[in-house]
């Protein structure tokens, strides 16, 4: 498939099409996952993933079913002649012609932060046996989930709210919305359906920067897919009302946190214990790079700072006690898929909160 092939294929789809593409670059096999076609009107939008992979892993991906891989960055383009841009400089590093494949069908269950499960269940998988819990949250259900952050130490006070009910919650709420009502309208941000009643807290906060995003944004993750829960919860045993949010970029892994009500504002906190982020770092899961040398120039304890290294030495002791470098036990953890398994522990980090939070 050369670059003309490859524009035309986006540009002249007439639904949602993909492909899975393999490129010689750098000497590396990359893999790259190609949807697109004509989405919106003339407008060609194609959505280009690439994923390196060491020759020795190309049989062992599963395609037609749940798939994960090595490492992912997604570029998404809207505007043909930026896209015909990217397709030239892109073919310009790869002197062999590559081989196409359409598979039948591909299960990338991408949403919005991830691409695939778990792929990779064999014989030569470290991870294949050891921790694996169901968890169910918002994205659905998975069988094969690992809890990282779990020997967090848990801080005590420091953040105060007052004891109120449910209902009470819900009218300290109605009243911040009925006081930006104006700004709430100029965004269109009053969407009653469900899944959505509770958007406008999550958009104008961060449009407006309000105190609970400066609360939350102690820990380095991006806003740009966020989520936050239709109902009100109550924790278990003091009893605070709150909203369970989610929020991370398309090259993060989400993490996990609170809103509630401390008498005067909306407040919010990222729970440590249980949560899934790099408490090392203080940043989201995929975010390390903004935090640590490029690779070419990192230490053993550089690399002992990555996501893929503390998932894995927080679940499989004894894979980090065989000898491997912390390079490698990370780039084992992000071939197997190990980043897609984790999940927040929910009862961990509702402990992390109730712990944080006086009731006066």
């Amino acid at each position: 498939m050369k670059e003309q092939e490859i524009i035309n294929w986006i540009n002249n789809g007439k639904e949602k099409q993909e492909a899975l593409v393999w490129f010689n670059r750098r000497r590396t096999l990359a893999l790259y996952l190609i949807r697109g076609g004509i989405l919106k009107e003339d407008v060609g939008i194609g959505i280009l993933n690439f994923l390196e992979l060491p020759q020795s892993s190309m049989k062992r991906l599963q395609v037609g079913r749940q798939v994960a891989f090595l490492k992912d960055v997604w570029i998404q383009v809207t505007d043909k002649e930026h896209y015909r841009e990217f397709i030239g400089q892109f073919m310009k590093d790869d002197a062999n012609e590559p081989e196409t494949w359409t598979p039948e069908k591909i299960d990338t269950l991408f949403e919005y932060f991830r691409l695939g499960e778990i792929a990779k269940r064999n014989k030569d998988n470290p991870f294949f046996e050891g921790p694996a819990y169901t968890v169910t949250d918002w994205r659905g259900t998975i069988s094969d989930a690992i809890f990282v952050n779990m020997n967090a130490t848990l801080r005590t006070g420091g953040r105060k709210a007052p004891r109120m009910t449910v209902d009470e919650f819900k009218e300290a709420i109605a009243k911040k919305k009925e006081n930006h009502k104006k700004a709430i309208k100029e965004f269109s941000l009053d969407n009653p359906e469900p899944g959505y009643i509770n958007d406008w807290i999550l958009d104008l906060g961060t449009e407006l920067d309000w105190k609970w995003v400066k609360d939350v944004q102690k820990v380095q993750f991006d806003f740009e897919n966020r989520f936050i829960s239709d109902d009100v919860k109550v924790s278990p045993t003091k009893g605070i009302p709150y909203f369970e949010c989610w929020a991370g970029g398309d090259w993060q892994h989400p993490l996990y946190f609170f809103l509630y009500w401390d008498g005067k504002d909306i407040r919010g906190y990222v729970p440590t214990k249980g949560n899934t982020f790099n408490a090392t770092l203080g940043c989201a899961f995929g975010e390390e790079h903004e935090f640590l040398p490029d690779e070419d120039q990192r230490t053993e304890a550089d690399w002992k700072k990555e996501g893929g290294y503390i998932v894995a030495a927080q679940n499989f002791p004894d894979f980090i006690a065989s000898g491997k470098t912390a390079e490698e036990i990370n780039n084992a953890a992000l071939e197997y898929g190990l980043m897609n398994r984790i999940r927040a522990n929910m009862a961990a980090c509702l402990e992390d909160f109730e712990e944080r939070i006086d009731i006066v």
